[in-house]
């Protein structure tokens, strides 16, 4: 068992805390195609007859590259501040905790108390902290990785979306086609762009939710519309 560091938003922590979220999809790098000797991870797979056949053995041969798997631990890392600290002690803050418009002024018993066995940062309790600048001692989240395979993204199902954390309105949820909804904005949503809503279904809607929080935050190195491999993550909250 080897433990990896892993960034989320602040929304995907709290929808892994609430078990709504059991699933993550992180763009496969190019350090992680040459371990695998992919060198036409992008090509679709030749055609021979009547059967794919790829040039490198396929996604179900890359999935040894990951740089994580099934019985690792994941570390969440995330927006976070050192509001104090006294010794070893030090009171962390988390963004993720916050209710949305909120400060951490508004709100009570949002620290916890983590030992830090050696570091020099200054406290600050008003300034949050970039996730890539988190140590591990300042995590308060651990998952374990139940299984990982490499499928492009536009592969995702709609049972996939949902554990993924993304949640619809209501009023969308079964809703006949055509029925349109503010959540879909047309001209810029990245999954049918330019399209009238009167040919969508409910799985349409589940796809644009998930294209949107895709290109939220991966648009400018891997936008939904380039339909790349990605490595397909599962895994179960340990605390």
């Amino acid at each position: 068992m080897r433990e990896h560091p892993i960034i989320f938003t602040a929304e995907s922590v709290r929808a892994i805390q609430a078990d709504r979220k059991t699933q993550t999809r992180r763009l496969i790098k190019m350090t992680e195609r040459a371990r695998a000797g992919i060198a036409r991870i992008k090509a679709p797979p030749i055609t021979v007859c009547g059967q794919a056949r790829w040039p490198d053995g396929g996604p179900s041969t890359w999935n040894a590259f990951c740089r994580w798997q099934p019985g690792d631990h994941l570390w969440i890392k995330e927006t976070w501040l050192l509001s104090s600290r006294d010794g070893l002690e030090c009171s962390v803050g988390y963004a993720a905790r916050l209710p949305a418009g909120k400060t951490l002024e508004d709100t009570d018993g949002g620290l916890d108390i983590r030992t830090a066995p050696d570091h020099k940062l200054e406290p600050d309790p008003y300034r949050w902290r970039s996730p890539l600048f988190m140590p591990r001692w300042a995590s308060r989240v651990t998952l374990e990785v139940v299984s990982v395979r490499a499928e492009r993204l536009h592969d995702i199902s709609v049972a996939d979306i949902q554990a993924e954390g993304i949640a619809l309105p209501v009023d969308v949820v079964g809703c006949p086609p055509g029925m349109g909804h503010p959540l879909v904005q047309v001209l810029d949503n990245p999954y049918k762009p330019g399209t009238k809503l009167t040919t969508w279904t409910e799985d349409d809607y589940w796809r644009s939710a998930f294209a949107c929080a895709w290109d939220k935050i991966n648009k400018r190195r891997s936008p939904w519309s380039r339909n790349d491999y990605v490595w397909r993550t599962e895994f179960r909250r340990l605390a």
